[in-house]
């Protein structure tokens, strides 16, 4: 079997939907040892864990618990959504093994598709991270980007820990949003993008199928339409980008059924999304105000 050595942040909001990824990555992958490092703070009880390992004990995927102390980002920029989870990844080169070179690092809020092997083994030699562009950014400018500077998306990263090290990255970045938090508008992302900028890898978009993909006009992307269609026909990862998620019962996203077939084999298995109520129901099938207009005749 190769090794894969993976990476996730987490918290307890998002416990539930690290849960659906590790399954998916287990069931996708059967043929790689996978080396998984859960970045987390001490909110996660013994009970969280305890219920998040019954998805991957007894299976090829070693998940390695790395506690982070949340201190570390007292003074960066937070919002209602964002926590000091947002910022866990710029200290990855500190937190995993120092033997590591690369390590794949992934969102909690995506599927895992298809075979990781495949973009574990890109060459990334000489350069910080790859990544996908993430177009239609105009937040970008803050950060003295032109239109035409390409922007990436850090919810998939392979990324290059020996370079990380070897120029100190984790303090350029911590340097950066403490310095820049009137430029930030997304965060770590924000910060990775600056640091890096003109040395990371461009990847296709079928590693990292972003929702705005489908929704927006494609002529507007920065992808060829050859590209665009084999990402939405076959990605390798499926990447729930922006407010409206899969666990939500009104969202509307076109592979919002990968989520559900991955989240019955885990012990969330019963889970309601808060919205899934009878007046959405009705929304959601275009029922309403149909159904009240007869309740209403009725009376």
């Amino acid at each position: 079997m190769a090794e894969i050595n993976v990476a996730i942040t987490l918290d307890k909001n998002y416990l539930q939907h690290a849960a659906v990824m590790l399954r998916s990555l287990i069931v996708n992958n059967p043929d790689n040892s996978i080396h998984l490092f859960a970045i987390c703070d001490e909110q996660l009880s013994d009970e969280d864990w305890d219920k998040l390992a019954q998805v991957y004990k007894n299976t090829h995927v070693q998940v390695e618990k790395v506690k982070i102390d949340k201190a570390l980002f007292s003074g960066f920029k937070l919002s209602e959504h964002a926590t000091a989870a947002n910022y866990y990844r710029i200290e990855m080169a500190d937190l995993v093994p120092a033997g590591i070179d690369k390590i794949l690092y992934l969102d909690v809020d995506i599927i895992v598709n298809g075979k990781l092997e495949e973009l574990y083994n890109i060459d990334i030699d000489g350069y910080y991270v790859a990544a996908i562009e993430d177009p239609l950014i105009p937040e970008k400018k803050k950060l003295g980007f032109s239109d035409t500077d390409p922007y990436f998306n850090s919810g998939v990263m392979l990324m290059n820990l020996k370079e990380w090290r070897k120029l100190d990255l984790g303090k350029k970045l911590r340097d950066f949003v403490i310095n820049n938090e009137d430029k930030i508008t997304f965060w770590d992302q924000d910060a990775l993008n600056a640091v890096c900028k003109g040395h990371w890898k461009a990847l296709a978009p079928k590693y990292n199928l972003q929702t705005l993909m489908f929704n927006f006009d494609k002529d507007a992307l920065t992808y060829t339409q050859r590209e665009i269609q084999e990402a939405i026909r076959a990605p390798l990862i499926i990447h729930y980008t922006g407010r409206s998620k899969p666990w939500q019962y009104m969202d509307k996203h076109p592979k919002k059924k990968e989520y559900y077939k991955y989240l019955y084999e885990t012990p969330w298995k019963k889970y309601k999304a808060p919205d899934d109520t009878f007046a959405n129901m009705l929304r959601k099938h275009k029922l309403f105000p149909g159904f009240l207009d007869v309740m209403l005749h009725k009376q």
